[in-house]
C-alpha cells in the first residue's frame, strides 16, 4: 500500500517555517523531505510536503493464520505534521490524524479526506491517495502498481518505468517499475526516506495528542541541512520525564544536553560525541564504575575502578548497529539501570544515577533506530511480544517461555540478586527410573515450594496471622527468606567460578561448612519440603549446564559432619546416570505433558497475579517486605553508611520480579488440541522430526540432469516486498559445473497433494541465462556442498576451492562475483557461516582458518570485510572441516591432522583440543564438524587408507565445554550432515538419508535409501522437509506423507493474483520410488 498527500493550511503558519510529515502504521515510520512554508497568503494550498516523485509510504500487510489479510479494527495508519520552531529549532507536532487499515483493504476507499487535529481543534486539512502494490514473483528489484483511474508515470521518475504486458488474468491499469540497478529493497522504495524497526505488525498504541514519538531521525533537508547534523539535532532534543512507566517526551528545550557534546577523531571519519555519562557497570563479579560514551557510531565504556590494572580493566566499545535490544532496568529496586543487548548475544548491564538513565535510553534508541517496545511497563511488554500465545499454541518450548519471561520481568545474568529464577519441577528423586508419564513423580506447581505439604502450609499461614510490628514499618510475610537471592546462586554454582570466588568472599576467606553446601540433590529436595523457611527455586543452569554438578577443579569442600563423607560432585537422582543424564531428563521433565499443562500455576505465583495482593496472601506466597519495589526509597536516605547497609539488605535478601500479569494465566494446549489446531489451518507445516515413520520421498528433476547436485538450501532470514495471498521464498541450488539456481519454493499448502510447491528457475534450462560460478577450481579439488556458503536472506554465495586461493562472494541475483578475498597461502577448503549471520569462517591447506565479518547493509548481508578478524592456528595439516557458533563464542576446526580444535569468536584465544577415539593406527581425518544450537559438537571422522567400511568412519558427540559423551560407528561413508534442532540429518556415499538422535547418535527411524550417492542435505526453515541432492543431478524432498490421495490436475490455487494448474508451478508431484531399500 502507498500513500500520496497535499496538504491545506489555515493562515496562522508563519512564512519560512520548516516542517515535515510523517506518516506511520505501528513503528514502521516514513517521513516527507523537510520543507520551508512559502507563503501563507498565496500558497495555503501547495505546501510542497507531498509523498510523490518515488518517495511514498510503503507498508507491508502480512497474511493471518487464516490466510486472509493480517489486518484487524485496531490497525491505523497514522498521520503527523510536525514544524520546527524557528527560534529553538525543537521539533513540534502541530496536527494528528489516522485512517482505519481495515476501510483502506477491505472498503477499497482509496481516497481520504482528512482533517489533522491537535486536541480536538482542526488545525489542516489532508487529502490522501492510496495505491495498492503487489510485489512481483520474488525477484526482490521489480515492484507492480495499479490504480483505477490515475497515471503512475506522472508520478514515477520516467528512467523507473519498464513496460510489460500484464499476466493473462490481470485486466486492471498496472505498470512494472523497476530501478535503473538492483539495490536492496528498502533504498529501492526510498533511499533516505524508509525505516523499518524490529516492532511486530500487531502494534496498536501510538504517540499521545500532546507529543511526539521521537523517531524524525528520516527528515531530510534538502541543499541547508545534511541528514547527520539533523541527527544530531533531534538527539540533543531529546529528554525523558520520570514517570512511573517510563514513558518518553520531547519537551522545548534541554540545555544540558550540549554540555557534554563534541567532536572524536577516529580512523579517519569524523565521530560526533553525543553526550558522555558517569555510570557502573554491573557484572557477575563486581561493580564497576566508568564513563559510558555515546556517538554517532559507536558505544564506549572506560573502566575507572582504581583497582583496574594496565590493559585489564572491563573497557568496551562496539558499534551502534550491533545492538539489538535494550532494556529498562532496575537496580537495588531502582529504576535506574538499562541492559544493552548485542547480536551476538553479549551484553551489558550499566547503572546510572536515576534522573540520567532515560536521557541515555532515548539517544540510543534515536542513534540505533530501535523499536521503542522498551519504553513500555513490562506488562505492556509481554501482551505486546505475542509469547504468551505462542507458548500457548506450543510454538516455543517451557524453557524459551521461561527465559523470555525472566528477561521482560527483568531477571539477568549480570545481577545476582535479580538471577533468572526457574521452578522445581520434580519430586522423586529416589526411584531408579524416572516415569515422565506418572504425574506422581511432578511437585504440585500451584504452591511455593516451601509449603508443599500440609504441616508447613499450616505453620507458614500461623506465622503470617501472628505477626504484627509495633512500628508499623513492616507488612505481614509468610517468608523471610526469598526464592531467588545472591547468595542462592552462589550455593548452586559454588563448583564454578567465578561463583567459588563469590562464595569463599562472602564467608570471609573459606568456604562453608560442608553440611550447608549444595552436595546432594535429593538431600536438597528433602530439606526443602521439612524446612517451611526454605523457599529456594531452581536456575536455569539445572536445565542446561551438567558441568556445575562436578567439582572439575577439585576443590576442598570439606567433610559432612555425621558421615564424614568428603564433599566433592553432586549426588545425583538414582535415575541420572551421569550428569549430562540428569540435565537431559531434567529438560524432558521440563518438556513434559504434566508440566506444559501446570506450569501457568507456578508463572502466577512468581510474575502473575499471586505475586502480590490478597491472592498473593491466600496462596501463602508474600515475601519479606524489601523485596519489592518501591518498598524501599533509597534516593531518600541521605545517609552514605545507611544507605548502603539497605542496598546489602535488597542483595542478600534478593528481588522480587517485575509482575507481568494481573490475571490468571492462559492454559497451554494439549497435543490433541494443538493437532486439531493445525488441521483447521492452511499454513502449518508438519515437523519432519514428529513424524518420523510418515516420511516419504519426491523428486525435482530438470534442474541440471546428470550433474551432481552439491548445494540445495532454503535459506533462513528471507524478506518479502508484499504478501498478498501468498509468496514464496527461495530455494537455492548449485551443481557441479558451478551452475546456479534461485527457485521459487512453498513448504505447505493443505490443497497440496505433497505438501510442498517448487517452482523451477527457468534460467537453468537456458544457456544464454544460466547463471555460472565464476572462476575454475584448483585441480584436484572435490566440488562438496562444504566448499559453499549461502547467505541467510538468499542473496549472495560464498565459495572457496579456488585456483588462486581466494575466497569469493557471488550475487545470487546477478550470477556475477561481487567479492574477491585472498588472505590464506593455500586453498581454501571448507567454509561454514554462523546461526546470526554475523561471521563466516574458512578452512584452508595452510593449516589455518580465519573468521570473516559479514559486511552488513540495512540489515542485509552484502558482503565480507576486506580482512579477517581473526586467524587461527593450530593444526599440522590441512584443515577439512569447520563450524562456527558466534552466539556461543565457538570457532570449530577439524583437519587431516586428526584433532578439532576449538577457539574463541571475539578474541581468536585457542580454548581446547579435542582427539576423538579411534582404535586404528592408521591416519585419522575429520571430515564433517557440526554445531547444535546448544552448544553440542558432532565429529565425523574417516580412517584414512582402510580398504573396507567396517570400522573406517565414526560420529562422536562433545560437550559445549569439549567433555566427550559418545560415539556410534558407521557402515556407510557420510558425504554431508546437519544439525536440526535435537537431530542429526546425514547423507551417504551409499546413497541413504539417515536422521539420528542428536543426544545419543542412535538411528530414529530406517534410513530412506536414495539409490545414487548423497551429495548435500539440508533441512528447510520449518523442520517440514529435507532436501537431498544426488549424484544424478536429481533434488529429492522427503517430508510428511501425503494426507489424502488426489490428482493434481482436478486443482487450481490463487497464487499472486494468478490462477495456474499446479501441475504448471510444481516439479514434485511425482513420488521417488528407489529401486532398493535398506533394511
Amino acid at each position: 500500500m502507498s500513500v500520496f498527500m497535499s496538504v491545506v493550511f489555515p493562515a496562522s503558519i508563519k512564512k519560512g517555517t520548516q516542517g515535515f510529515l510523517r506518516a506511520s502504521i505501528g513503528e514502521k515510520v516514513k517521513c516527507t523531505m523537510v520543507q520551508p512554508y512559502k507563503d501563507s497568503k498565496a500558497e495555503r494550498s501547495k505546501f510542497p510536503l507531498c509523498f510523490n516523485e518515488w518517495k511514498y509510504f510503503s507498508i507491508q500487510i502480512p497474511k493471518s493464520t487464516d490466510n486472509t489479510l493480517g489486518v484487524c479494527e485496531s490497525h491505523r495508519l497514522v498521520v503527523e505534521l510536525i514544524f520546527f520552531e524557528q527560534d529553538t529549532g525543537v521539533p513540534k507536532l502541530i496536527g494528528k490524524t489516522f485512517v482505519k487499515l481495515l476501510d483502506i483493504v477491505s472498503k477499497s476507499q482509496m481516497n481520504h479526506l482528512l482533517e489533522l487535529r491537535l486536541k480536538r481543534q482542526i488545525i489542516c486539512k489532508l487529502e490522501m491517495e492510496m495505491v495498492i502494490a503487489y510485489g512481483s514473483l520474488g525477484y526482490g528489484y521489480s515492484h507492480q502498481l495499479k490504480h483505477p483511474n490515475r497515471n503512475m508515470e506522472s508520478l514515477v521518475e520516467r528512467s523507473l518505468f519498464l513496460r510489460c504486458p500484464p499476466p493473462d488474468d490481470r485486466k486492471d491499469h498496472h505498470y512494472n517499475v523497476v530501478t535503473p540497478k538492483p539495490v536492496p529493497y528498502s533504498d529501492f522504495i526510498a533511499a533516505l526516506m524508509y525505516r523499518e524497526t524490529t516492532n511486530p505488525d500487531n502494534r496498536t498504541t501510538y504517540p499521545s495528542n500532546s507529543t511526539i514519538s521521537p523517531i524524525i531521525l528520516e527528515c531530510v533537508q534538502q541543499q541547508k541541512v545534511t541528514s547527520e547534523s539533523l541527527l544530531l539535532e533531534a538527539v540533543k532534543q531529546v529528554k525523558v520525564s520520570d514517570l512511573e512507566d517510563d514513558i518518553l517526551e520531547l519537551p522545548e528545550d534541554d540545555p544540558a544536553a550540549t554540555n557534554n557534546t563534541g567532536d572524536v577523531e577516529e580512523a579517519g571519519q569524523k565521530e560526533k560525541l553525543v553526550l558522555w555519562e558517569d555510570c557502573e557497570l554491573v557484572t557477575q563479579v563486581d561493580v564497576s564504575p566508568g564513563r559510558l560514551e555515546l556517538t554517532t557510531q559507536h558505544i564506549y565504556f572506560y573502566d575507572s575502578s582504581t583497582e583496574k590494572e594496565e590493559g585489564v580493566g572491563q573497557d568496551f566499545k562496539w558499534p551502534l548497529s550491533q545492538i539489538r535490544e535494550i532494556h529498562l532496568r532496575r537496580y537495588n529496586l531502582r529504576r535506574s539501570a538499562l541492559e544493552i543487548f548485542l547480536i551476538d548475544q553479549t551484553n551489558y548491564f550499566l547503572n546510572f544515577k536515576k534522573e540520567v538513565r532515560n536521557k541515555v535510553y532515548s539517544r540510543m534508541l534515536l542513534l540505533r533506530s530501535l523499536s521503542l517496545y522498551g519504553t513500555r511497563s513490562p506488562q505492556e511488554l509481554l501482551k505486546a511480544s505475542g509469547l504468551t500465545q505462542k507458548w500457548v499454541n506450543r510454538e516455543m518450548t517451557n524453557f524459551d517461555y521461561l527465559i523470555q519471561l525472566n528477561t521482560i520481568a527483568g531477571r539477568t545474568y549480570n545481577d545476582l540478586s535479580q538471577y533468572p529464577v526457574f521452578p522445581w519441577i520434580l519430586s522423586d528423586y529416589t526411584s531408579e527410573e524416572l516415569d515422565l508419564t506418572d504425574p506422581g513423580v511432578f511437585r504440585d506447581l500451584s504452591k511455593p515450594v516451601a509449603v508443599l505439604n500440609e504441616r508447613n502450609a499450616k505453620a507458614v499461614r500461623e506465622k503470617y496471622e501472628s505477626f504484627e510490628d509495633p512500628t508499623g514499618t513492616i507488612d505481614r510475610f509468610h517468608y523471610g527468606t526469598h526464592y531467588s537471592n545472591a547468595a542462592g546462586v552462589m550455593h548452586y554454582l559454588i563448583r564454578v567460578e567465578p561463583f567459588t570466588s563469590l562464595h569463599i568472599a562472602l564467608q570471609s576467606g573459606r568456604f562453608d561448612c560442608a553440611d550447608r553446601q549444595f552436595h546432594s540433590i535429593p538431600a536438597l529436595w528433602q530439606t526443602l519440603t521439612d524446612n517451611p523457611n526454605d523457599v529456594k527455586e531452581l536456575i536455569p543452569e539445572f536445565f542446561y549446564f551438567p558441568e556445575f554438578l562436578e567439582n572439575q577443579n577439585a576443590f576442598d569442600l570439606g567433610r559432612l559432619q555425621i558421615s564424614k563423607e568428603r564433599v566433592n560432585d553432586v549426588i545425583l537422582p538414582k535415575w541420572a546416570k551421569s550428569p549430562e543424564d540428569f540435565i537431559y531428563k531434567h529438560r524432558k521433565a521440563l518438556e513434559s505433558e504434566y508440566v506444559s499443562a501446570h506450569l501457568q500455576d507456578w508463572i502466577d505465583l512468581i510474575f502473575g497475579y499471586k505475586q502480590r495482593g490478597p491472592a498473593a496472601v491466600e496462596a501463602l506466597n508474600v515475601f519479606y517486605y524489601c523485596t519489592y519495589e518501591g518498598a524501599v526509597d533509597l534516593d531518600a536516605i541521605t545517609d552514605e553508611k545507611e544507605r548502603k547497609a539497605v542496598e546489602g539488605m535488597i542483595s542478600n535478601f534478593g528481588q522480587t520480579p517485575c509482575q507481568l500479569l494481573k490475571e490468571p494465566h492462559p492454559v497451554r494446549l494439549s497435543l490433541e488440541e494443538v493437532e486439531k489446531r493445525k488441521g483447521r489451518l492452511d499454513a502449518s507445516p508438519l515437523s519432519i522430526f514428529e513424524h518420523l515413520a510418515e516420511l516419504k520421498s519426491f523428486f525435482v528433476e530438470g534442474i541440471n540432469d546428470n550433474v551432481p547436485l552439491v548445494k540445495a538450501v532454503v535459506p533462513k532470514n528471507q524478506s518479502h516486498s508484499f504478501i498478498t495471498q501468498g509468496s514464496p521464498d527461495t530455494m537455492v541450488t548449485l551443481s557441479q559445473n558451478c551452475l546456479m539456481g534461485t527457485h521459487g519454493w512453498l513448504p505447505y499448502d493443505k490443497n497440496i497433494s505433497n505438501y510442498f510447491t517448487f517452482i523451477k528457475d527457468p534460467t537453468v534450462a537456458n544457456p544464454k541465462t544460466q547463471r555460472v560460478l565464476g572462476g575454475p577450481f584448483s585441480p584436484g579439488v572435490e566440488v562438496t556442498a562444504g566448499l559453499f556458503v549461502v547467505s541467510h536472506d538468499g542473496k549472495l554465495l560464498f565459495s572457496g576451492g579456488h585456483w588462486d586461493n581466494s575466497l569469493r562472494v557471488t550475487s545470487l541475483v546477478k550470477g556475477k562475483t561481487v567479492g574477491h578475498h585472498i588472505r590464506h597461502m593455500d586453498i581454501v577448503t571448507c567454509l561454514s557461516t554462523d546461526y546470526c549471520g554475523i561471521h563466516l569462517i574458512s578452512g584452508s591447506r595452510d593449516n589455518t582458518c580465519m573468521v570473516w565479518q559479514v559486511l552488513q547493509q540495512g540489515g542485509c548481508p552484502v558482503g565480507l570485510c576486506p580482512k579477517p578478524v581473526q586467524v587461527l592456528y593450530g593444526h599440522t595439516d590441512e584443515v577439512l572441516s569447520v563450524s562456527i557458533s558466534t552466539e556461543l563464542d565457538m570457532a570449530v576446526s577439524g583437519s587431516r591432522d586428526g584433532t578439532v580444535i576449538i577457539h574463541t569468536v571475539r578474541r581468536g584465544q585457542y580454548m581446547r583440543c579435542l582427539r576423538p577415539p579411534c582404535e586404528s593406527s592408521l591416519p585419522v581425518s575429520i571430515l564433517h564438524l557440526a554445531i547444535s544450537y546448544e552448544g553440542c559438537v558432532v565429529v565425523h571422522t574417516c580412517v584414512e587408507g582402510k580398504a573396507t567400511l567396517k570400522d573406517k568412519n565414526g560420529l562422536h558427540l562433545y560437550s559445549v565445554n569439549g567433555k566427550h559423551l559418545c560415539t556410534e560407528g558407521l557402515k556407510e561413508q557420510v558425504t554431508d550432515m546437519c544439525v536440526s534442532g535435537e537431530y542429526l540429518v546425514i547423507g551417504s556415499e551409499q546413497g541413504f538419508l539417515s536422521i539420528r538422535d542428536l543426544y545419543s547418535l542412535s538411528l530414529c527411524a530406517t534410513p530412506m535409501a536414495m539409490r545414487v550417492p548423497v551429495r548435500c542435505v539440508s533441512v528447510t526453515k520449518e523442520q517440514s522437509h529435507v532436501l537431498v541432492g544426488l549424484q544424478d543431478g536429481k533434488l529429492i524432498i522427503v517430508g510428511v506423507g501425503k494426507p489424502a490421495e488426489m490428482r493434481s490436475g482436478q486443482i487450481t490455487r490463487k497464487l499472486w493474483g494468478s490462477s495456474k494448474r499446479l501441475t504448471q508451478i510444481s516439479s514434485g508431484e511425482t513420488e521417488y520410488q528407489p529401486a532398493c531399500n535398506q533394511n
